[in-house]
């Protein structure tokens, strides 16, 4: 598991996007997310437990992850079993995505509608990186604003989650040969 840097609090992941079966390829590539997630260590959140979020979820829990799924306490049809690990409820949806945004340290959207956007937002004022999957549709094919890096395959969200995480997370930087050495 991945650690916030000197703390023992999870990097959180936050998966923005579809709650509603979609696109083959957006099942795909949010299972393909969720294995990526997990096998690297950061825990995963969701604010629903159906359409890309159960497609996330099963693939963080096929390597053995862990991600927690966020519901509004008058969500009803809850699927049997839940993919997810843990399960909070809160009051109502603004709870929800405010909570989301603050428990997670970046976010992957795939699709998504007005609710993907109002949670985009609230991740970029906190100054919290998010990436979108090019081919995934909805918000992505044509309202996203700036801010949000779209890419064209689920490789290169990786590349560039993981250069984020280890420039940013853990101070990291790479060596170059123009070091002096003259200090010490």
């Amino acid at each position: 598991m991945r650690f916030r840097q000197g703390s023992n609090i999870p990097v959180r992941v936050a998966i923005i996007g579809f709650s509603s079966p979609r696109l083959h390829r957006c099942r795909v590539a949010a299972y393909y997310l969720g294995q990526y997630l997990a096998k690297s260590g950061y825990e995963t959140v969701g604010a629903n437990v159906t359409g890309v979020f159960d497609d996330v979820f099963c693939g963080v829990r096929s390597v053995g992850g862990c991600s927690c799924a966020l519901l509004e306490s008058s969500h009803g049809d809850l699927h049997s079993p839940l993919k997810c690990e843990r399960l909070r409820i809160v009051s109502n949806r603004m709870s929800k995505h405010r909570l989301l945004a603050s428990m997670a340290d970046m976010g992957v959207v795939i699709g998504g509608g007005r609710a993907s956007k109002r949670m985009i937002r609230k991740l970029l004022m906190q100054k919290k990186p998010v990436w979108a999957y090019a081919e995934s549709g909805g918000i992505v094919a044509k309202e996203l604003g700036s801010g949000v890096i779209v890419l064209d395959s689920m490789e290169l969200i990786f590349q560039s989650m993981e250069c984020y995480y280890q420039q940013k997370m853990c101070g990291y930087t790479e060596l170059t040969t123009g070091i002096n050495v003259a200090n010490g």
